[in-house]
């Protein structure tokens, strides 16, 4: 019944809400609140922590009327912390419930792309969150449920490898109406290091070598993304590349 009077906007008593961390890595103790604000005098039997990482990839195949829409999920992380086991019965004011979980080092990062292609797949949108979501259970025909959800963001650790510069360069032979050699241009690129977080702005450093009789016009970055698509199989693994 306490559902049916959460939907009916009946019975609410007060309210939940979760506070973590934003930011937590892998193998790290996941630590916070859930903050119970009682208006009326109510009585609950129970009050639990969900704690879930859902991945969920979204494609499509085909085109027109022929298009389909593909959908897969993967749960890395769905457990559940009993936060109150015994009923209790509380009056107005502000109750606060610890949270401590310890999470796996193996929980894979974060992360959301979308309008992506990959071989046949097409406007691929994939994203693994996290959450916790803290449910309690109100006693009383007509007391509305309680529930609250907070998103949180899991990165691995610092590879702790170290740090090296990228350098390339390239050579080309100038032609004029592709018959006549007008000489050679070459080009080199450095960026100061190979690790790079989300948000860094690259700095590039190029070294232009121009031995040709024609004048360079303009010069320009661009970034490229991989993109592997791999569903379990052999035969159902896409990939893809685009400049973003």
């Amino acid at each position: 019944m306490g559902k049916m009077a959460k939907a009916l906007g009946l019975g609410v008593k007060g309210s939940l809400s979760v506070h973590l961390d934003r930011l937590s890595l892998a193998g790290d103790l996941l630590h916070g609140t859930v903050v119970l604000s009682v208006t009326e005098p109510l009585d609950f039997t129970s009050l639990v922590l969900r704690i879930c990482g859902k991945e969920l990839l979204t494609w499509t195949e085909g085109g027109g009327q022929a298009a389909a829409v593909y959908l897969r999920e993967h749960l890395h992380l769905d457990e559940e912390i009993v936060l109150s086991a015994e009923p209790q019965s509380c009056q107005p004011g502000e109750y606060v419930f610890p949270i401590y979980f310890q999470l796996a080092d193996t929980l894979p990062n974060s992360f959301h792309i979308s309008g992506r292609d990959a071989g046949v797949m097409c406007r691929i949108d994939a994203s693994l969150s996290y959450s916790a979501t803290a449910v309690m259970t109100v006693k009383g025909k007509f007391s509305a449920d309680m529930e609250a959800k907070k998103q949180f963001v899991v990165q691995q650790p610092p590879i702790g490898q170290p740090v090296r510069s990228l350098e390339n360069s390239t050579s080309t032979e100038i032609h004029m109406l592709r018959l006549m050699k007008k000489g050679t241009c070459n080009i080199s690129a450095q960026l100061p290091s190979n690790v790079h977080v989300a948000g860094d702005v690259l700095l590039a450093q190029t070294r232009v070598q121009n031995d040709t009789s024609k004048d360079m016009k303009r010069l320009s970055i661009m970034l490229h993304e991989d993109v592997t698509v791999d569903l379990g199989t052999s035969n159902q693994k896409s990939e893809g590349t685009m400049c973003v």
